[in-house]
């Protein structure tokens, strides 16, 4: 049965690059699975490879200026990116493997890109564990002094934290504008839940708990634009409200549940400006 569900899922996701191949300005030059881009509702996403060469000139570096060239943020205001390896992670992830060095090198390659095309939200994997950073524009916090807002301005950090896991769900309301009922309860949430206004940077999330028992330990390296960090099982759950409202939430699944729900361990809005600008 596992077998007959993974060859399913397969066929299910070989249908949905095809679709994705189709639809995309910048197609001809996409690789799914490998990278490539789609819409759903309000949301533009693209998918990178960070297995492959992303560097400058680069084939994949390449399309994804050109699909992010090609978006209309009146019809698809959130842009939301994915790739495997964290651009930003203040765990050290298997340390002597490379997490960190590898980071530093992928933020320099993406972050024109990003800024130039005003990206909202990015996921990753790989780190073990979860954390969100706040809204990154030039390697800073948006609205944070250069001389506290920097990346790698932090001391290390010596403590070794135990791991748990999580894996990544993220779904997206369909609609750009959503009802009237859903713009309202966006605005009131606001009250219960964090509030980050993107203010023109990217929020960077790491979900990749999902390989906890492969990891027992990561070391952690204070850094000034980490804004949450958890060591538990959990998902993350990315919904599209309207052109400007997206929450964000962690749940944790280590705990038993109350009341049928899960433990929402983080838990925020996310804010930006009109559809087509910040």
């Amino acid at each position: 049965p596992r077998r007959a569900a993974l060859a399913e899922r397969a066929e299910r996701a070989q249908g949905i690059t095809s679709g994705v191949a189709a639809g995309v300005a910048a197609a001809a030059a996409s690789r799914p699975p490998y990278w490539y881009s789609f819409e759903h509702g309000g949301v533009h996403t693209f998918v990178l490879s960070t297995e492959h060469d992303w560097t400058a000139g680069s084939e994949q570096l390449a399309w994804l200026e050109a699909d992010l060239a090609a978006v209309n943020r009146s019809a698809t205001p959130w842009i939301v990116g994915a790739g495997h390896r964290p651009a930003y992670s203040s765990y050290d992830h298997l340390p002597g493997l490379g997490t960190q060095s590898m980071a530093a090198h992928l933020r320099k390659a993406l972050e024109p890109l990003l800024r130039k095309h005003s990206v909202d939200v990015m996921l990753y994997g790989h780190v073990h564990a979860y954390e969100r950073s706040c809204p990154l524009a030039n390697f800073a916090c948006v609205n944070a002094s250069s001389s506290s807002g920097g990346v790698g301005s932090a001391a290390e950090n010596s403590a070794v934290l135990g791991t748990s896991t999580g894996l990544v769900d993220v779904s997206y309301v369909a609609g750009v504008g959503g009802s009237a009922a859903m713009r309202g309860a966006a605005s009131a949430a606001e009250d219960s839940a964090g509030v980050v206004r993107l203010g023109g940077g990217t929020v960077h999330l790491v979900v990749g708990a999902g390989g906890h028992t492969l990891t027992s330990e990561v070391t952690v390296i204070e850094q000034p634009w980490s804004a949450a960090r958890l060591t538990h099982f959990g998902l993350g759950r990315l919904a599209c409200a309207n052109a400007t409202h997206a929450r964000w939430r962690f749940y944790r699944v280590d705990e038993p549940l109350s009341m049928g729900e899960p433990h929402v361990a983080d838990d925020v809005w996310l804010v930006r400006g009109a559809p087509d600008g910040r």
